[in-house]
């Protein structure tokens, strides 16, 4: 895309679109205070079990983001404690790259919400709808900020186990843009290696199925967004570090090419391609994506999570190391920053690659519990 293509995307107009204001003036919580602390403006996003809105603290006069589970998933006993979890995981972890909470709480007639930072921006599925394929640049910048979120929440001791393009929100800056992770809506504590957990399949054996002619078994159940669920965890293991690290590769290959690796005619078909066709290098999309961010790519999504990086650290000093491989002095303090990396002068050296590759086959939208 060309550089007045970039020039029109939403991150570069803050003041003129934050997201698609959903607000069609019926919603009986607009105009409505949430216990006398948060006055509803409107309504910024809408899911399955409940609606984000734009709302102001009053006692701070400051806009802040209220997500409230609707009044059906309240009654719910397993939306309920998944709300309360939420509200618990993003309360333990603070970093500038996650998304700050304020309150929590239940109103007088039963409904719970979450008060949260507001961010002005976009997502990232609507960033790269408008502007990809990325700069290189910018996109090593925006998963470098994604990996050291993951690297407080893992030290937090959770697992997000549903990092995607939809639950990053990009907001600009003086210089550059801040990435925001949100929606802790499946976060999970991390366990002892072998120990069971609530997403552990039970009942029903595998679904057993065939893909291009490969047989492939699918946990009855899966919980997390087809296309970026690890593979152990679409066969039925409980999410782990490395879960997020292939999640984070996936966006890393949706920021250089535009395109996931894997899009099915439907959920169970994006599953099921992830069982058994290798995610193909950025660079036969891109040519110019350079060998190491393929690489990069490659060992971030790699089917055995063995062969992955062993954590967000792992995955944060390589994305670091391309950075500086392909524009020397692009780090600022080591690293340290965010948002500022420097696009100037920022050009990878020619592919030097003779080889063949082979051939091969808050938010507002909802996660799938893929039932296959």
């Amino acid at each position: 895309m060309s550089s007045s293509s970039h020039s029109s995307c939403p991150t570069t107009r803050p003041l003129q679109r934050h997201r698609q204001l959903l607000d069609d003036g019926r919603d009986p919580l607009i105009g409505r205070f949430l216990d006398q602390k948060f006055r509803i403006i409107q309504r910024i996003g809408h899911g399955a079990y409940g609606s984000v809105y734009r709302a102001e603290q009053m006692a701070l006069h400051r806009d802040v983001a209220i997500k409230v589970l609707d009044a059906g998933g309240t009654a719910e006993p397993d939306l309920a404690e998944r709300f309360n979890r939420e509200a618990c995981a993003v309360s333990r972890v603070h970093h500038p790259n996650i998304v700050s909470i304020f309150d929590f709480g239940r109103t007088d007639d039963g409904l719970l919400f979450l008060a949260m930072e507001y961010i002005h921006g976009v997502t990232l599925t609507e960033l790269v709808a408008c502007a990809a394929p990325l700069p290189l640049a910018q996109a090593i910048d925006l998963i470098a900020q994604v990996a050291m979120a993951l690297e407080a929440i893992h030290a937090a001791g959770l697992v997000h186990a549903d990092l995607k393009s939809d639950n990053l929100l990009v907001q600009p800056l003086p210089r550059g843009q801040l990435v925001k992770v949100v929606d802790f809506g499946i976060a999970r504590w991390l366990e002892p290696a072998g120990a069971g957990g609530e997403d552990s399949v039970h009942g029903p054996a595998p679904d057993t199925t065939a893909v291009d002619g490969d047989e492939v078994a699918i946990a009855p159940h899966v919980r997390g967004t087809p296309g970026y669920i690890a593979p152990e965890v679409i066969r039925g293991a409980a999410p782990t570090q490395t879960a997020d690290v292939y999640a984070a590769g996936v966006v890393l290959h949706l920021l250089l090419t535009g395109e996931l690796p894997f899009v099915g005619r439907h959920p169970g078909e994006t599953l099921r391609r992830q069982l058994v066709a290798p995610v193909l290098p950025p660079s036969l999309t891109r040519p110019d994506v350079p060998e190491l961010l393929d690489d990069l790519v490659l060992r971030a999504t790699a089917r055995d999570p063995g062969a992955r990086y062993a954590d967000a650290t792992e995955l944060r000093c390589a994305i670091e190391a391309a950075a500086v491989e392909l524009a020397p002095g692009s780090i600022p303090y080591g690293g340290s920053t965010y948002g500022l990396y420097d696009a100037s002068g920022f050009e990878p050296a020619p592919r030097a690659r003779t080889e063949d590759t082979g051939d091969s086959l808050y938010h507002t939208t909802t996660t799938t519990d893929v039932s296959v």
